[in-house]
């Protein structure tokens, strides 16, 4: 992902300055889902008549990061020209920009501008240059495949068709495939691990419907996920309890309203009952996610507690899609639909974990 975008510097120490200019920075994201990036900087700037130009690396955790590299500061009138190494760290949200550094001088030249210390504001645009780009600040339509807790995904990140539709559903079928083999791993109740099974067949279902609106051949095939799936690897409970927080409780959830509300828009009658039978069996997978969440906090609650901060964490950097996952909807339904989707299973989730344990029973 590439972001360019206008910074603003406050500089301290030897020789305090106003910095105007540019950033340009590049991150790379294993999938679009990722938080984990590394990539590359650049910034030129004005800094009160002399140029200061800066390049090197940088990693971000989601919203926060750090950055090393080297930073040139030209002469003025009463400073030598000054090579220093940059050191920063910065935390990016949405457009927003806020960044501290520290530029201690490698330059031996005297007098020069000595140790830079600043404090950076910018705003910056995000564009994709590739179909893997990342979403911080979107959830994924219904449940992804998440292995290791990584999200992973075939489906590009602006399309938003039938087509595309069909690639979610059959990611979910490997999906529900990985969770049951994590609970049978973890040794939970057999009517959970059945259900699993219930949930991927009635999503190769999905894929059939979403695969006949899209005007495919009844063999097309849909990609295949050998890519991802050849890294498969198990998940730990607590990974299992985020992933049905996130993909079932939160995300199947609201692919279930996004369906039933997809379906009162003027639809051709099949595809209206095909959506509202959709909004069910997702309404019964998002209830699945919730019934795994139970067993979880009943087998292990210190476990449970972990999962659900680290879930709600992360739900603090998504919002909702950019359009819904039929592209039939206005952006503010979607949005409001999402928010009200949110809302209810945090409620739900802090309501379970305020319940005591009382066996490991699970219906």
């Amino acid at each position: 992902m590439l972001s360019a975008g206008y910074i603003h510097s406050f500089v301290w120490g030897h020789s305090p300055a106003a910095g105007n200019g540019l950033e340009v920075s590049y991150e790379y994201y294993e999938s679009r889902y990722e938080h984990l990036g590394v990539g590359a900087f650049l910034q030129l700037q004005d800094y009160s008549g002399t140029r200061r130009e800066a390049l090197g690396l940088q990693a971000n955790a989601s919203f926060l990061g750090a950055e090393v590299g080297w930073a040139h500061r030209g002469a003025d009138d009463t400073h030598a020209s000054t090579h220093g190494l940059h050191l920063g760290l910065f935390a990016s949200a949405g457009f927003a920009l806020i960044g501290f550094r520290v530029v201690p001088p490698l330059s031996t030249v005297e007098p020069n501008h000595g140790t830079e210390l600043s404090l950076t504001l910018g705003l910056k645009f995000f564009f994709a240059l590739h179909g893997q780009m990342l979403e911080f600040f979107s959830v994924p339509h219904g449940r992804p495949l998440r292995l290791g807790g990584v999200v992973r995904s075939l489906r590009h990140p602006l399309s938003n068709d039938w087509e595309d539709a069909a690639l979610a559903e059959h990611e979910s079928v490997a999906s529900f495939a990985a969770l049951a083999l994590d609970l049978l791993r973890l040794g939970a109740p057999r009517a959970l691990i059945r259900d699993c099974h219930v949930a991927a067949r009635e999503e190769l279902a999905h894929v059939e419907f979403c695969k006949d609106q899209a005007s495919l051949a009844a063999s097309a095939s849909t990609a295949s996920l050998a890519a991802l799936l050849a890294d498969h690897s198990a998940n730990s409970l607590e990974q299992v309890l985020v992933g049905c927080f996130l993909d079932g409780c939160l995300g199947e959830g609201f692919a279930a309203l996004e369906a039933e509300l997809a379906a009162q828009h003027p639809q051709a009658a099949e595809i209206q009952s095909g959506l509202l039978r959709l909004a069910a069996e997702e309404n019964s997978h998002a209830a699945l996610a919730w019934r795994v969440l139970d067993w979880g906090r009943r087998s292990s609650p210190r476990t449970h507690a972990q999962a659900l901060k680290k879930a709600l964490f992360q739900l603090s950097t998504q919002g909702a899609p950019a359009s819904d996952a039929y592209a039939c909807l206005p952006a503010e339904v979607v949005s409001l639909a999402f928010e009200v989707t949110r809302c209810a299973a945090i409620e739900r989730a802090l309501a379970m974990q305020r319940e005591p344990c009382s066996g490991l029973g699970v219906s």
